[in-house]
């Protein structure tokens, strides 16, 4: 398990203040706008960016999605590699589960697929909570034909 270090309130308060701008201007539909303000707050994370805690999972976690929800695959798969690094050597259920999300999104279904059936082996319908229901469908529907 990674010892991780508490930021600076300084710090933490301009990265939370870019992330909250991130999060308007992608409600708002200005995806360019948004990206920018979450790869600032990723850039004021002082080095090594994997040892603080909160910020060093979140921030890549929340590009992968941000990356998968607008379609710019080579981008989440960037940030796919990242979370998986900050969040540790040892298999990570929900970063997994959020890979199978980036490769259905991808069309690589075989793949998404693969990873769906670990997790419904494990868990059943858990990891699928809080998630868009097409996962779940397109699992079920795939398992049921095999």
């Amino acid at each position: 398990m990674k010892i991780r270090t508490e930021l600076p309130d300084n710090v933490k308060v301009r990265i939370d203040n870019l992330l909250r701008q991130a999060g308007e201007k992608e409600r708002a539909g200005d995806f360019s706008a948004s990206e920018m303000y979450s790869i600032e707050a990723w850039n004021l994370l002082p080095d090594p960016k994997f040892c603080w805690n909160f910020y060093s999972n979140i921030i890549p976690r929340d590009n992968l999605i941000f990356y998968r929800d607008t379609k710019q695959f080579d981008k989440a798969e960037h940030w796919l590699a990242i979370t998986r690094e900050t969040y540790g050597p040892d298999r990570n259920e929900v970063i997994e589960f959020l890979s199978a999300t980036l490769w259905f999104e991808m069309g690589e279904f075989d793949k998404a697929f693969e990873e769906f059936d670990l997790q419904y082996k494990s868990f059943k319908t858990r990891p699928f909570q809080g998630h868009d229901k097409k996962y779940l469908d397109f699992y079920l529907s795939k398992k049921s034909k095999k």
